[in-house]
């Protein structure tokens, strides 16, 4: 079937996310509520950061060598087993280490999951944006769903549950992707051909990029904050899902309007818009208008991952793309995995507005690095 990697990858990853995300941005309250302090908390953040990139590298490296669907299919079955031992913990530093684990098995796929994804169909730029438009549907979706059900159930159950989503995910991959690596190959861990100078123009704009993630999206700030003003946990998972949803709007209209030669002032912008909303809107909550930039900010954000995903798949041949790609993913999370921690510091001396005012300037530092990266003729696309 044409583009049949595409929705099997996109349709596990929905229904993945989706049941992720019903519980995912209560996080920080379920450590705190099993005893975590604001610094334990700063800490887990540091290491869901640095696990969620942690095996990018290795996992790239693999991908190249015994091809894509191998590399999505053993990590998708361990994440089911950790995600129902998770539900199961009832220490906060128990789940730490279970949801870091799950994060570096995540990573360990990233990769091959855009890899398989831009070597199974010829219009990279429609893929991506059908690609991101089920991750951010499952973002989207995922918090809605978690309103509904925990007036029946608790947090707990719906990370078990997760857990037994993401096993039937590893089985369907298992059963239908088909492998897209033309020549499987020895492993040679030499970076020598990595290191292009376009690829290091892009590093740098992607660590800095990341860094901003890990205050904002990835991190715990906007659900802390929203805990100061007293909301529930349902009405915090209200408020993001209504975030989000623009999000698919964006997607949906990226699929339709996205042009190769416009989606670099189209990443650029996204930066910057998500930065810039994301900081006003903590100065301003919960006054009227912070659903809406809260919209704006997570829209945002859209933009940017699917700029960034066409980009760096095209960065690189195909005999050494998803080991560029797994570089480039773990040098990211090495260094922005301080981002929470630091952010953290930064919000008991100096308040949390002063937290987002640096992800805001490691924004602008990010959209300058990448208007340095040629597009659409970066290389063999």
């Amino acid at each position: 079937m044409k583009n049949r990697n595409l929705y099997i990858v996109s349709i596990t990853i929905l229904v993945s996310l989706l049941s992720l995300s019903s519980w995912l941005y209560l996080l920080p309250i379920f450590l705190k509520d099993l005893g975590a302090t604001d610094k334990n908390v700063g800490l887990s953040y540091t290491l869901f950061t640095l696990g969620g990139t942690g095996l990018q590298f290795i996992g790239g490296f693999l991908a190249d060598r015994w091809g894509r669907k191998a590399v999505i299919v053993f990590p998708s079955y361990a994440t089911a087993i950790l995600g129902i031992l998770m539900g199961i913990a009832r220490i906060w530093w128990v789940v730490t280490l279970l949801y870091t684990l799950t994060a570096i098995f995540s990573s360990f796929q990233w990769p091959a999951f855009l890899a398989i994804v831009g070597e199974s169909c010829k219009n990279k730029e429609r893929a991506f944006s059908i690609f991101e438009f089920s991750i951010v549907s499952g973002f989207a979706l995922g918090p809605l769903l978690g309103y509904f059900l925990l007036n029946f159930t608790s947090v707990r159950v719906l990370i078990v549950g997760s857990g037994i989503i993401f096993l039937l995910s590893a089985i369907t991959r298992h059963l239908f992707l088909y492998e897209t690596l033309q020549e499987r190959r020895s492993i040679n861990l030499g970076l020598r051909h990595v290191f292009t100078e376009n690829v290091i123009k892009f590093l740098l704009g992607s660590v800095t990029l990341y860094i901003l993630f890990s205050i904002t999206i990835n991190g715990p700030f906007i659900t802390l904050h929203m805990k100061t003003f007293g909301l529930s946990d349902r009405k915090i998972n209200l408020l993001i899902s209504f975030s989000t949803l623009f999000s698919l709007l964006v997607s949906i209209l990226s699929a339709r309007l996205l042009r190769a030669e416009i989606l670099k002032k189209f990443f650029i912008m996204g930066i910057l818009i998500h930065g810039l909303s994301t900081l006003v809107w903590v100065y301003i909550f919960p006054k009227t208008f912070n659903v809406i930039l809260l919209m704006i900010s997570f829209g945002a954000v859209q933009m940017i991952f699917i700029s960034y995903n066409s980009i760096i798949s095209s960065l690189s041949p195909e005999s050494i793309r998803a080991r560029t790609i797994g570089t480039i993913g773990t040098i990211n999370g090495l260094v922005s995995s301080g981002g929470p921690y630091l952010g953290m510091v930064i919000k008991m001396h100096f308040g949390i507005q002063w937290t987002f005012f640096t992800g805001f300037v490691f924004g602008i530092v990010s959209a300058f690095f990448f208007r340095k990266v040629p597009y659409p003729s970066v290389t063999s696309r």
